[in-house]
């Protein structure tokens, strides 16, 4: 009886989710400012809470990534090599922007065997780059860029990690006031007044 019960946990253990590595997404840098309109920036999409080059690795991602369009312009993508080489080793399925044109949707899936993806993973690895163009002339304005993880897929088991423990960390864009151009129009208010007492 004790070692039908060891058998039934080692098989429950064995077909269960393993997946509860607590999985932690963000954009880097998480905060840029002093940008000015026309500037081309980048942001790094990271994640970790994975194997260090052993199990549990990432074999698929599906992320939004949602900002203000009137603050920022996308213009491009590209992934890193750490699901395998894109056309190759892993295939691109993003949808790109969606209708209104500020949530950037990404979204790879690798034909990689696990032990190809824990050969190439450590725990923390750059998942993409995403490219944005400063179009705000509004000064001090703001954007947010919110990142959404629909899926994850473990590739241990095949199975989506559990996400509900992740943690997401969003990223800021900011387009400064123009605080020198203001106290140059103090000093120029300040010399004539005193240019006129003279």
């Amino acid at each position: 009886m004790k070692l039908l019960k060891n058998l039934v946990l080692t098989a429950c253990l064995l077909t269960s989710s393993i997946a509860n590595a607590s999985l932690m997404f963000w954009l880097e840098p998480s905060q840029q400012t002093n940008l000015n309109p026309g500037d081309n920036i980048s942001m790094t999409l990271m994640v970790e809470g994975l194997g260090n080059y052993a199990p549990d690795s990432l074999s698929t991602f599906d992320i939004d990534l949602s900002f203000d369009k009137s603050v920022l312009e996308f213009t491009s993508y590209s992934f890193f090599d750490f699901l395998g080489e894109v056309g190759f080793d892993a295939f691109d399925f993003s949808l790109g922007l969606n209708i209104d044109e500020n949530t950037l949707n990404l979204y790879v899936i690798s034909i990689l065997l696990p032990e190809q993806l824990d050969d190439l993973q450590p725990s923390m690895f750059a998942l993409a780059e995403i490219f944005f163009n400063v179009v705000s002339t509004t000064s001090g304005e703001s954007s947010d860029l919110s990142l959404t993880v629909w899926d994850a897929t473990n590739t241990a088991n095949g199975l989506s990690f559990d996400l509900t423990d992740a943690t997401i960390t969003d990223a800021t864009v900011t387009v400064p006031a123009p605080a020198s151009l203001s106290f140059f129009g103090l000093a120029m208010i300040a010399l004539l007044t005193r240019k006129k007492h003279v």
